[in-house]
């Protein structure tokens, strides 16, 4: 079994690299089902390219028109999201690093990703989330990608990160980074 985080330790900086949690089931269905969308998004998008330059010179822009061109758009950004999904199994992260006064959190595909941030001293009442009996018990790998376990509070508002730990490596996670950074009691 793989470790829930690995943990790099410098002279003058903390590095902690989470792995995003694993699911067999949706690495082995989640590329049969994109080919699925592809092809229907592919079908409709015939479909209007043949179709739709008829109806609009004939009639002028029917109703079906706009409704056909937005639902093309929302399915090309449905399937876009559900490949990020994807891919985040594959070679997902999150990567927390501590250096120079600052905290800095990456989630992406490999070294691509959103990066935010922070000044440890504006950093307070980080804690690990606690669980729900519902989200116990419905806790697969799947859903786990989409929780955060930590949090504290900066700016007035709640910056939430450690996407997929458990509680246990959730705690042992942050009593780490308060024993490396101090400053982040």
């Amino acid at each position: 079994m793989d470790a829930p985080f690995e943990l790099e330790v410098g002279p003058d900086f903390t590095n902690v690299r989470i792995p995003t949690p694993r699911s067999t089931f949706a690495i082995v269905f989640v590329p049969f089902w994109l080919c699925c969308w592809l092809a229907a998004e592919i079908l409709v998008a015939g479909v209007l390219l043949r179709v739709w330059p008829e109806r609009f010179v004939q009639r002028g822009a029917g109703a079906d028109s706009p409704f056909a061109l937005l639902w093309l758009v929302g399915w090309t950004v449905g399937g876009i999201t559900m490949l990020r999904a994807w891919l985040m199994q594959l070679r997902g992260e999150e990567v927390v690093h501590i250096a120079n006064g600052t905290l800095r959190i990456r989630r992406g595909i490999g070294k691509r990703g959103r990066v935010a941030v922070y000044a440890v001293h504006d950093i307070s009442e980080l804690r690990v989330i606690s669980r729900g009996w519902h989200e116990r018990l419905f806790n697969d790998q799947w859903n786990r990608m989409f929780r955060p376990t930590l949090v504290f509070r900066c700016g007035g508002r709640d910056v939430r990160f450690a996407y997929g730990l458990e509680e246990g490596a959730a705690g042992e996670m942050l009593c780490r980074l308060v024993e490396r950074c101090p400053a982040l009691k």
